[in-house]
């Protein structure tokens, strides 16, 4: 198949799933599988370089169901060239050129390219002083420590950080508290390929705060988190 065939593909297949061909949101996020893992991309400051060819991934079909994310539909998935970054394990993250022609990272789930040691963290934020989720209005109160839980949603592919804290020491939605993680969190004992991983089912224990803004808004910001 082309490369022009490809994109016409790719194309018809992203405005199947609500989308615009090119940087827009839809009800389906644009993530590429290698080895059965899904990536996806953040938004970045700076397109990364590129190194050698990794052979391609699978851009997995969308049924567009309003569910978060993508489900295959097998037989329907699209290949991509993907490429490694320089001094980055695959695992991790690799590079592609999208469909509408930006030179691109893709970041497996689970890890946080929001702590300043994370090497796609001055791609993405810029600086090492960001994110800062303390930051815009919002007030947080003191630490809360030693809080233990169970990670019920790994952060990345467009999910939020969710961990079920034992206790009713932070606010719950649903069975959940959803944790944001800034460049001042540190996060330890919890590696993966040499950087901060976090999987489903991982227990965990956390000193976080809680910080409220304008409107009755809420978060829940992690100053630390360990195995």
């Amino acid at each position: 198949m082309g490369p022009r065939r490809f994109v016409t593909v790719l194309a018809g297949l992203f405005t199947a799933c609500g989308f615009i061909v090119g940087p827009a949101s839809g009800s389906c996020a644009f993530l590429i599988e290698w080895n059965g893992v899904l990536y996806g991309e953040p938004n970045i400051d700076q397109a990364p370089r590129f190194g050698p060819s990794l052979g391609e991934g699978a851009v997995p079909a969308c049924d567009d169901t309003g569910s978060s994310g993508c489900s295959h539909l097998h037989g329907n998935d699209q290949s991509i060239a993907i490429y490694r970054l320089p001094g980055i394990d695959p695992h991790v993250a690799f590079g592609t050129v999208t469909p509408w022609g930006d030179r691109q990272p893709f970041l497996a789930a689970g890890f946080f390219p929001e702590l300043p040691g994370h090497p796609l963290h001055g791609v993405i934020y810029g600086s090492p002083r960001r994110p800062n989720e303390r930051s815009g209005g919002w007030h947080c109160g003191d630490p809360i420590p030693g809080l233990v839980g169970t990670v019920t949603n790994a952060p990345g592919l467009g999910r939020i950080f969710g961990v079920r804290f034992e206790g009713d020491r932070v606010r719950r939605q649903g069975d959940r508290t959803a944790v944001f993680v800034d460049a001042r969190t540190t996060v330890t004992g919890l590696d993966e390929y040499g950087l901060p991983h976090v999987s489903e089912g991982d227990t965990l224990r956390a000193t976080v705060r809680e910080c409220t803004a304008s409107g009755e808004r809420y978060k829940v910001v992690a100053d630390s988190i360990v195995r």
